[in-house]
């Protein structure tokens, strides 16, 4: 069974708002527990059928077209991926794929919505309950502060998926109670309809929550506190509530004390969700939110209210209790326009940087492409302004439509003298929202520079970690741009000249001239003398632009990158260690050489427990000892292997087939490399995945069994069973335990290698 994973990590990026692929992500909220949403049963029958609105391409969408001036692009219907704990029944499959397929008439997104669905016994009053599986931080927008948002509209805002092998939103159905399974509405008095209990936890998934939590103390008092960890940073959701007279209740410039908020988001029946979409369709009062006197996590706040939208109400589906015999397939035009508030009606703007000019008497021309979900009210405007003027305002000038739907272009004459603009690009959709490019928009304009030109290239290096000795061939590359070079597409890229000055351990081997490949990177391949004994290769970069003035720039700015030499051995047909010598024979990435407790000798191992912390990995042993294959060869090794298993029936390749260790090779010097056999998990002797599947606790997605040394299996590998190499092929050969972003074990430990006859 493939367990699931809440929490993953990503660089310390914010979300863009363009809808190109960038190499900026967004960042994950911090270590906490994630925020739920419950729905009780009243125990009461009432008998009600609210069916599905009339299917329609963009249904939502244009739900919220208040205006219509032109249609953009728009993404995609939405798809819904489903998966299932085992002990989940194939009626509760058949109404967990109808509920999403609903949603998916309603929604868009360019990216795969992932759903893990489980049945547990959960409390007596519970029908079920569900979260995204975790938030991802977004910019601000003129309608919106800087927030988290559930991972499946961060996913589709940015069009990409930023948590491959992750799911988005997670539901637990209570296996205690009695359910309805048909998909046609007409449930009976004494049983609670299973399609409208999903469609209720799908749009708490889809990010209809809150992040407010709260503590009842009659004796210390009571206190609500909003936001992840102590960033005190919300969802876009929290940032909609008001009282009654309008008032925002979570409002960055004027925060409440603890117990205030507490009173505030307990006044009954005085708590609204006034977004801009839900304000338009609601008379400009909002939504009613269910806030009872005494806070009830899961329930308070991350619902409508139950007396306002009750029983036969189209926008009931996302009040806080069902009752028996009552079916919602449709989750009411409140509920969608909160959703729309929150991300789900968005524009999307691309832009790429109009790159400075020298020519002060030229013409520039911006370019804008939008896909929109609502209709747009206005063409893009361009807001530009002097940098550093004394007036401070934002000029505008209104972009034409291009022969493409979506395309958006304007030339902007240049006054012939030199001087330094700020600008963004606006977009108005319906009910006076305005998304931006940059998101901050007047907060953090893009800037054009015209005339000389004073700014060197700007060089992107990531060395990499070490360069085999036998490789006499090196490739560098890096990535270089400047301000008068378009960012993308590449080319063009008007850098005059970028090359490598390179060392061997500090002795000058000579310049190398780099050239721009079709994926933007400067790259130069040169040959390097003999490197046996030596340590490292020292190398800068130099880069000019093609400016009147060839500014230049050295890379680093002092001293030099390194790039460790690791040394390779004299190619032979036989290897024998029983690893007592230590690492010495071995490159290791994520392997060690050492003596485990309770083992008698030094093996060679992965980390225990080998950790994904939310990411696939990759760990690698690697052998300096070069071999010639020859007909009969082999390789023996004792070894525990005790990673997660496979699903039943897979093989290695399979999706499914999970966590894996395997011994590779490499005809080419280490460039490339090929399993010399197929990859095996815990399951390949009874003795592992007994271990491993009894040492998952209850609790836990990981298994903390403890490889011992009766637990070592001889594995003999013949290569001449191997497609992958030949007699007489010379090749390096390394050890590899992949692991997916999902449950970890001990690991891979191994002794006594012999390559030979």
């Amino acid at each position: 069974m493939k367990k699931l994973v809440l929490i993953a990590l990503f660089p310390a990026f914010l979300l863009s708002s363009t809808f190109a692929k960038s190499h900026s992500f967004p960042t994950n909220q911090p270590d906490m527990a994630q925020p739920f949403c419950v729905l009780k049963t009243t125990g009461e029958s009432h008998v009600s059928f609210i069916p599905p609105r009339p299917s329609k391409e963009n249904g939502k969408l244009q739900l919220h077209s208040l205006f219509n001036f032109t249609d953009a692009p728009k993404a995609k219907k939405a798809v819904f991926e489903i998966t299932f704990d085992e002990s989940v029944s194939e009626e509760t499959k058949t109404v967990a794929k109808y509920a999403a397929g609903l949603w998916e008439e309603l929604l868009t997104s360019d990216v795969t919505i992932n759903v893990h669905l489980k049945e547990e016994s959960q409390e007596e009053a519970t029908l079920a309950s569900a979260s995204p599986s975790q938030f991802l931080l977004a910019e601000a927008t003129s309608f919106s502060p800087k927030h988290y948002d559930p991972v499946a509209i961060a996913e589709r805002k940015y069009q990409f998926d930023l948590t491959p092998g992750f799911t988005d939103i997670v539901i637990t159905v209570n296996s205690d109670q009695e359910f309805y399974y048909g998909t046609d509405g007409n449930c009976p008095a004494t049983q609670h309809d299973l399609v409208s209990i999903l469609l209720h936890e799908l749009g708490h998934g889809l990010g209809f929550l809150d992040s407010i939590s709260a503590e009842v103390d009659a004796i210390n008092g009571n206190s609500a506190t909003y936001g992840f960890g102590d960033m005190g940073i919300g969802l876009a959701y929290d940032y909609f509530l008001v009282d009654g007279a309008a008032k925002k209740i979570i409002d960055e410039e004027n925060p409440k004390e603890e117990d205030s908020l507490y009173t505030s988001v307990t006044s009954i029946g005085n708590v609204y969700f006034a977004g801009p979409l839900t304000l338009a369709i609601t008379n400009n009062t909002g939504s009613k939110l269910y806030t009872p006197f005494r806070w009830s996590d899961g329930s308070s706040v991350a619902h409508l209210d139950e007396g306002t939208y009750n029983v036969g109400n189209a926008n009931s589906l996302m009040t806080p209790r069902a009752n028996k015999g009552e079916a919602i397939h449709d989750p009411g035009d409140i509920g969608l326009a909160m959703l729309g508030d929150i991300g789900w009606d968005h524009v999307w703007i691309q832009h790429n940087k109009v790159a400075d000019s020298e020519d002060v008497s030229s013409i520039l021309n911006f370019e804008v492409d939008v896909k929109a979900d609502s209709n747009l009210t206005s063409a893009p405007i361009l807001y530009f302004r002097l940098k550093g003027a004394e007036d401070p305002t934002f000029q505008q000038l209104g972009m034409a439509a291009g022969l493409q739907a979506g395309k958006f272009t304007l030339p902007f004459q240049l006054t012939g003298v030199p001087a330094k603009y700020e600008y963004y690009i606006g977009v108005n959709a319906s009910s006076n929202r305005q998304f931006t490019y940059p998101s901050a928009g007047a907060n953090n304009p893009l800037t054009l520079n015209t005339g000389p030109d004073d700014v060197p290239p700007v060089v992107i290096h990531i060395p990499d970690s070490y360069h085999l000795s036998n490789r006499q061939i090196v490739t560098l590359s890096t990535a270089a741009t400047d301000n008068i070079s378009p960012s993308h597409p590449y080319p063009p890229n008007p850098l005059h000249h970028v090359s490598f000055d390179v060392w061997l351990d500090e002795v000058l081997v000579g310049s190398f001239a780099a050239e721009l490949n079709d994926q933007g990177k400067w790259t130069s391949s040169f040959g390097m003398p003999d490197m046996t004994g030596k340590t490292a290769i020292q190398y800068r970069i130099n880069a000019w632009d093609a400016s009147a003035q060839q500014n230049g720039a050295i890379y680093p700015q002092e001293g030099f990158y390194t790039l460790p030499i690791e040394q390779i051995y004299t190619p032979t047909t036989t290897f024998v260690s029983d690893l007592e010598a230590g690492a010495i024979d071995f490159i290791l990435d994520g392997f060690e050489v050492k003596t485990l407790e309770g083992f008698a000798s030094a093996s060679l191992g992965t980390i225990h427990p080998y950790k994904n912390n939310g990411e696939r990995i990759d760990y690698y042993a690697y052998l300096r000892q070069p071999l010639v294959v020859q007909s009969g060869m082999k390789i023996t090794f004792d070894e525990i292997v005790l990673v997660e298993m496979g699903e039943d029936g897979t093989v290695f390749g399979d999706d499914e087939f999970w966590d894996y260790v395997t011994v590779e090779i490499s005809k080419d010097r280490g460039r490339t490399w090929a399993p010399l056999t197929d990859g095996w998990d815990s399951s390949a002797d009874s003795a592992w995945s007994t271990a491993f599947t009894s040492g998952i606790p209850e609790d836990s997605n990981d298994s903390t069994a403890l490889g011992t040394p009766d637990m070592y299996r001889d594995r003999v590998i013949l290569f001449d069973d191997s497609e992958a190499v030949a007699p007489g092929d010379e090749i390096m050969l390394r050890f590899h335990l992949f692991s997916d972003p999902y449950s970890v074990g001990w690991g891979w430990e191994i002794d006594n290698i012999v390559i030979g006859f």
